[in-house]
């Protein structure tokens, strides 16, 4: 036991020594964050924050401006690209027009079937499909590391035990696919930002709400609707931390980029293991503080009712011109799938 503790305290001293040994510019940066500081992914992002403030020895300090303080979500990525802020949080699906190949994975329901497959998917296609980046760079951007979700629930008014329950009600909806599921489940899309979600809710502008167990208990939805379906429409990618695409290409010395890769990819590890478990704690939090699970019936059907997503985004993207670029994102995507 003595020789491990030995080990481990050498360990530590070496990785201290090794980040003392850079040299780190004195650097005060602001993130502007798209959602408020009490998501699981949030939690992540202010680790990264404080591990990058304490590896520099305290030279590099990151504020972030929680909640759209720093602008709205879909303003981030142009207050980024045009150095108007250093780095942003916000999804990429956000962004249709702008980043249509970053956005797939953030946006295309009932594909994945657990956060830690849209992680590894999400990774690989910013790893290995050039197209990803150039997207990227002609906005000015370029993602660290990606966050991911639990499959996604809706919470609702009313219980939600069938397909035929879903017909006509007012959906929370975003991005440009999403709403195509909703309308081949005869549902209604509103498309509603994320802050604005638990007003709308309270107000009677949606009957349900849609994100995962986590997400509706970080965002304290379960306060005004309490009757969640167990109907499953699949887990999702979702937001980047992203920085201006000059300042780390051009700008920012080896030793500040060689440390934001190492936390990011520590970050990306976390936030996997931290969603999984999240929406265990999340589902038990929900049924203690008065929320009822409703088992849905037609799982089976409504799989069969909504349309192959991802051939629908490749039409789309061929009918906008992007069809070269959209089919090596395709055929990626589903080289990796599993069989």
């Amino acid at each position: 036991m003595r020789s491990i503790t030995l080990a481990i305290g050498a360990l530590i001293a070496g990785s201290a020594a090794a980040w003392s040994a850079e040299t780190y510019p004195s650097m005060n940066l602001r993130l502007a964050h798209s959602v408020p500081p009490t998501t699981a992914q949030s939690k992540i992002e202010q680790w990264w924050v404080d591990e990058i403030n304490k590896r520099s020895g305290g030279k590099i300090k990151i504020q972030i401006l929680w909640a759209e303080s720093g602008g709205k979500s879909t303003e981030i990525i142009e207050l980024v690209g045009s150095g108007a802020i250093e780095l942003g949080a916000t999804p990429a699906s956000y962004y249709p027009s702008e980043l249509p190949l970053n956005g797939v994975t953030t946006s295309l329901p009932m594909i994945f079937r657990d956060n830690a497959e849209a992680a590894r998917v999400q990774d690989g296609l910013i790893a290995d499909v050039p197209a990803m980046r150039e997207e990227q760079k002609k906005n000015g951007v370029w993602s660290l590391y990606w966050n991911s979700l639990g499959p996604y629930r809706v919470l609702c008014k009313m219980p939600i035990t069938a397909l035929a329950d879903l017909k006509g009600k007012r959906m929370r909806s975003y991005g440009a696919y999403v709403p195509h599921m909703w309308k081949a489940l005869d549902a209604v899309g509103e498309v509603v930002l994320t802050n604005e979600v638990y007003e709308s809710l309270d107000r009677g502008r949606l009957d349900c709400t849609y994100f995962s167990y986590q997400l509706i208990v970080d965002l304290k939805q379960y306060e005004v609707a309490k009757q969640l379906s167990t109907a499953n429409f699949g887990a999702l990618s979702t937001w980047p931390v992203w920085v201006n695409y000059d300042l780390w290409h051009k700008k920012w010395p080896e030793s500040v980029k060689k440390l934001f890769t190492e936390v990011s990819a520590e970050a990306a590890a976390r936030s996997v293991k931290a969603i999984a478990q999240a929406e265990e704690e999340a589902l038990a939090f929900l049924q203690k503080n008065g929320v009822q699970v409703v088992e849905f019936k037609n799982q089976n059907e409504l799989n069969a009712r909504v349309p192959d997503m991802r051939a629908f985004w490749l039409e789309q993207m061929k009918e906008r011109g992007l069809g070269v670029p959209a089919q090596q994102v395709f055929d990626y995507w589903v080289a990796k799938s599993p069989k």
